[in-house]
């Protein structure tokens, strides 16, 4: 969302507020914005707004599972979240739910350094691991579904990790 100051005469500076809502996004960010001038020459200008969301944690290997499961199997797949560096407190993952009753979420929390496996980097005291299955009696067809969980951090005090299903 934008707002700006009343008319800016020719040559005059202006002020223009930018609002980005960050709740989903972690990294480097760019977004457009679209201003429309009198001026003949520029009358459409492209401001890009760049920005790097800080999260209070990092999921890894990516902040997101996808499960194309084709046959009658059940499936399951493992994510490592990490307190971000700069945030304080410890993490502490709480309140551990799905979107979907089929689509089950456990969390472990890693009590000494392990090595990389299955997909995920190595792990650091203090880390979780969190595993994500899909149960045998999840309907037919796609959909989304997520999992959340509470943090114990304060810039991002609840995560919620978008889980695709496609049966």
């Amino acid at each position: 969302m934008a707002s700006y100051d009343e008319a800016i005469p020719p040559g005059q500076a202006g002020k223009l507020t930018v609002t980005v809502k960050t709740e989903r996004y972690s990294g480097e960010v760019q977004k457009g914005i679209a201003v429309t001038t009198s001026d003949p020459e520029s009358a459409n200008v492209q401001l890009t707004v760049k920005m790097k969301v800080v999260s209070s944690v990092v999921i890894l290997p990516r902040p997101g599972l996808a499960f194309p499961t084709g046959a009658d199997r059940s499936y399951s797949g493992k994510l490592l979240v990490r307190k971000e560096s700069t945030e304080t407190g410890e993490l502490e993952i709480t309140e551990l739910t799905t979107t979907a009753p089929w689509l089950v979420a456990k969390a472990r929390k890693v009590e000494a350094p392990e090595p990389a496996a299955g997909g995920l980097p190595a792990a650091l005291a203090g880390d979780y691991v969190l595993d994500v299955s899909v149960k045998d009696d999840a309907p037919r067809g796609r959909g989304q579904q997520q999992v959340k969980f509470k943090t114990g951090l304060a810039r991002k005090p609840e995560v919620e990790i978008p889980v695709a299903v496609s049966r």
